[in-house]
This record gives structure tokens, C-alpha cells and sequence, in this order.
């Protein structure tokens, strides 16, 4: 008897281990945010260029090199999925693989965070004129990236899996708490700062107000990104929960750099800019007492056009009649234009 031939067109079902879910969920998870947070990044750039032109190059520099950084991490990550998804797929190793990822996730990850927490390092300084805080910040920063990098060089050298427990995981969660607490510690330190330096006038308080808020809310979605990744990473050694945040992390230090320098445009529009005009909002005095360097932008009535007055003027003459009264007669008006500030003939 013949056998069922659409029967043999059905493919056997891969033996799936029972936390499959847990291990190809947070991968595609990852990749589409990691993705969309790159879109947005892009969009951050252009703003940062048609609104900041004529920026100092130091901030081109950092704002394009990360911009730059960013898409090479996030192509061989990509280079990644298509290894896991496509050229092996069905392959519970290579799912469960770091692949190259031992260099564009912890390393890659390291250095961006290292760059951004360092210019709100120099953003504090500024601020404060403090060099014990800043060098805190500082000393922290490079321990959290000196302690990811490390961790990164022993996955590629001890060949770990991902989805077990290994020498590099201790190492990386460390690195993560210290950027949790280094994150938080910029946050507090520039909201301090700002409200400190509140003058009492309306207008300049509430940019104040406005500043202080993106820093607490770009401070925390960071930290929050940090300590969760930390979390997954030392407590879910079976599965792969820990690559969504791994991903998104480095994309939020970016977009957090970006929007920082970004806010610039939208905070200072309306006739209200800063002394400098490019990077600070607040300076300090020597006695480390924050004042508000926000001044109202008025025109100067040398840059303007003269505004050209018309004066009316009418001018009357006395004749003596015979009953000793005087009669005013007026004459034809006269009209003199002047400028603005200056004197008429």
C-alpha cells in the first residue's frame, strides 16, 4: 500500500530545548529595539546638525564618532542574527553561541558609556568647579569599562556560552552595577546643581526646571537599562533574558548624549539663550555658587532699521487788532521725519 505522500513532505519537528522561548525571544526582541533605537539616534543627528551647525568641534567630534560607533556595533550584531537565524538556523549552539558579540556587546558597550558619562563628567565640572566629584565620576566610569572590557576578553578567550554560567558573569554584572551607580550619581549631581543655581525669576527657573527634568529622566532610563541587564545577567544563567537590555544599552547612552545636546534648540527658543550660546547653561564662582547664565536676547537698536517718525507741527502767528486782543492765525503744518535716536534739524 502506498504511504500518504503529503505525509512525507512534513519536516520533523526539532527536539527544542524547554526554555526555547526564553533563549530566541529576548534575541528578536533585542534586535528590533536595538534597530528602532538606532532610527532614532539618526533622527537625533540631523537635529543635532541643522540646529547646531557651527558647534564646537570637540562636540562634532564626540556627537559623530559615536554616531558612527554605534552603527558598527549594531552591524555586527545584525552580522550576528543572520549567523544564529539564517546560515544556522535550527542550531541550538549557535543560538546559544557569543558569536562576535564578546566584542560588539560588552566592549563595544564599554567604551560608548565610558564616552558619554565622561562629558557629563566635564558638564558637572563646569557646573560645580568641583574636581573631588568629578574625579569620582571619572575614576568610576573607566572602572565599569576597564571591568565590561575585561569581561569581554575572557568570553573570547574561555569560548563561554551564553546560556550557562561562566567566569566573565560576575565580572560584567559588577561592571553594570558601578555604571547603575555612576549613572545615578550624574543624575543627582546636575539636578542638585541646576536647582541650586534658581534665581527667583520666572522665565529663568523654569528652564532651569526644564533642564533638571531631561537629566533625571535621561539619568534614569540608563541606570534603569544598567541594573536590569545586571540582574538578568547574574540571575538567569539558562536563558538569554539579559541580551535585550545588553542591546538597548549602549543605543540609550547615545540617544541620551544626543538629546542633551539637542535640548539646547527647544529650551532656550522663544528669545532666550545662553551667554555662550553653545554649552553650558549654568556657570559656577570660585566660591562654587551656581548662578543661572540665561539672558534675555533683545535686539540691539544698532543692528535694527532706524524707525523713521513723522512729527506734526503747526506753528501760529500774533497780529494786534484795535481792541488791543491778540488773534492766532494759523499757518500751513510742517513735517520733519528723524531716525531712530537721532536729533531733528
Amino acid at each position: 500500500m502506498a504511504s500518504d505522500p503529503s505525509s512525507a513532505r512534513i519536516p520533523m519537528a526539532l527536539e527544542l530545548p524547554a526554555n526555547f522561548t526564553l533563549l530566541a525571544g529576548p534575541q528578536l526582541v533585542a534586535i528590533f529595539l536595538a534597530w528602532g533605537l538606532q532610527g532614532a539616534l539618526v533622527v537625533q543627528c540631523y537635529i543635532y546638525q541643522t540646529c547646531f551647525p557651527n558647534d564646537r568641534i570637540s562636540f562634532k567630534l564626540l556627537v559623530w564618532g559615536v554616531f558612527i560607533w554605534e552603527w558598527v556595533q549594531l552591524g555586527l550584531v545584525t552580522q550576528t542574527y543572520f549567523d544564529i537565524y539564517v546560515y544556522n538556523y535550527g542550531s541550538i549552539a549557535s543560538l546559544t553561541s557569543y558569536h562576535s558579540t564578546w566584542f560588539s556587546v560588552p566592549i563595544m558597550s564599554a567604551v560608548v558609556s565610558f564616552a558619554v558619562q565622561c562629558f557629563f563628567a566635564w558638564r558637572i565640572w563646569v557646573l560645580s568647579l568641583s574636581r573631588l566629584l568629578t574625579g569620582i565620576i571619572i575614576f568610576f566610569s573607566f572602572a565599569q569599562a576597564a571591568l565590561e572590557v575585561a569581561g569581554g576578553v575572557i568570553i573570547r578567550l574561555t569560548d563561554a556560552n551564553a546560556a550557562h554560567a561562566s567566569l566573565n558573569r560576575p565580572i560584567v554584572s559588577t561592571s553594570l552595577i558601578v555604571a547603575t551607580v555612576v549613572d545615578v550619581l550624574i543624575a543627582a549631581s546636575m539636578t542638585y546643581l541646576l536647582l541650586r543655581a534658581k534665581t527667583g525669576m520666572k522665565q529663568s527657573d523654569a528652564i532651569i526646571h526644564k533642564l533638571a527634568r531631561v537629566c533625571i529622566e535621561t539619568g534614569a532610563a540608563t541606570a534603569a537599562a544598567a541594573f536590569i541587564y545586571a540582574v538578568f545577567f547574574m540571575t538567569h544563567q539558562n536563558d538569554l533574558l539579559f541580551e535585550c537590555p545588553a542591546l538597548v544599552l549602549p543605543k540609550l547612552y547615545a540617544n541620551t548624549l544626543l538629546v542633551s545636546l539637542n535640548n539646547r534648540a527647544f529650551t532656550f527658543r522663544g528669545g532666550l539663550t545662553t551667554k555662550d550660546g553653545v554649552d553650558s547653561e549654568v556657570s559656577s564662582t570660585p566660591m562654587g555658587r551656581s548662578r543661572a547664565l540665561v539672558s534675555q536676547e533683545l535686539p540691539s537698536p544698532t543692528a535694527s532699521r532706524p524707525v523713521h517718525i513723522n512729527v506734526h507741527q503747526e506753528t501760529y502767528t500774533a497780529h494786534d487788532t484795535a481792541k488791543d486782543s491778540v488773534e492766532l492765525v494759523p499757518m500751513e503744518p510742517t513735517y520733519r521725519s528723524k531716525g531712530f535716536g537721532q536729533k531733528t534739524a
